[in-house]
């Protein structure tokens, strides 16, 4: 009886297929997308998002972590036959991962500036509504701030939202070798990001496609998850500590 491959060079050709590879994709990172879309579509057309309890935020982190999470790790190693190792592309060391994670951040935060300069250069709103109800519900109830400053930005947005970002584009570049596809499929993957935060509404979901473009490019660039992890982190931290704070003193 064959072990399980652990190194992709030992997978079956079925596992190597680009149609395992398209249909991983479509079972790993389509539910999720789907039901982001269909309810942030919901919520942004009523206006009627509502703000975060603290079982429901418990019990939505177990869900997107743990459940579709789970599927992804069992879709790569079982489906796609390769360890969660194989999504780094390239070698490096923590210390390089580390640095690379706060450049790309200080990338991430440079690029949403000029978006927020933007945005108020043409009198749109600059903090979309659903964020300031997020930040109401925190200001008002302080057992919310660590869960949502901890599993709700490191486990749910961060840790899911990368691994769910480096599943997709590596199995799709695995169909689609070329650069400029490569590129393409980037832009595909951003542009779903954006629309799974639509419940931001338009100026929302577009800040959220930019910088998940630049997430995707880092991450062909570099191919390192870690990075990736630690930018969205801290970026989601600080956006969300800033909110917080200009809350409690009435700034919006």
């Amino acid at each position: 009886m064959s072990r399980p491959a652990d190194r992709i060079g030992e997978r079956a050709p079925w596992q190597r297929h680009p149609l395992t590879q398209f249909l991983a994709v479509l079972l790993g990172v389509g539910p999720m997308y789907l039901l982001s879309i269909l309810g942030g579509t919901g919520e942004a057309a009523a206006r009627d998002f509502r703000p975060p309890t603290v079982f429901g935020s418990l019990l939505l982190v177990v869900i997107v972590v743990v459940l579709f999470g789970g599927v992804l790790v069992l879709l790569l190693n079982a489906v796609c036959g390769e360890p969660l190792r194989a999504l780094n592309l390239r070698r490096s060391t923590l210390r390089q991962d580390l640095a690379d994670g706060a450049g790309l951040c200080l990338y991430i935060i440079a690029a949403m500036l000029l978006y927020g300069l933007f945005l108020g250069w043409t009198g749109m709103e600059q903090v979309p509504a659903a964020n300031r109800k997020i930040a109401d519900a925190l200001a008002a109830n302080l057992q919310l701030l660590p869960i949502w400053f901890g599993p709700v930005v490191w486990l749910q947005a961060a840790l899911y939202e990368e691994f769910s970002r480096v599943f997709l584009l590596s199995r799709l570049w695995q169909i689609w070798p070329g650069l400029a596809v490569r590129v393409a499929v980037v832009l595909v993957s951003a542009t779903l990001f954006g629309l799974g935060h639509i419940y931001q509404g338009a100026t929302g979901a577009l800040g959220t496609a930019v910088i998940g473009m630049i997430l995707g490019l880092h991450y062909m660039a570099r191919g390192r998850v870690l990075p990736l992890i630690i930018a969205h982190g801290i970026y989601d931290t600080l956006v969300l500590a800033t909110l917080v704070i200009g809350t409690v003193n009435g700034l919006f």
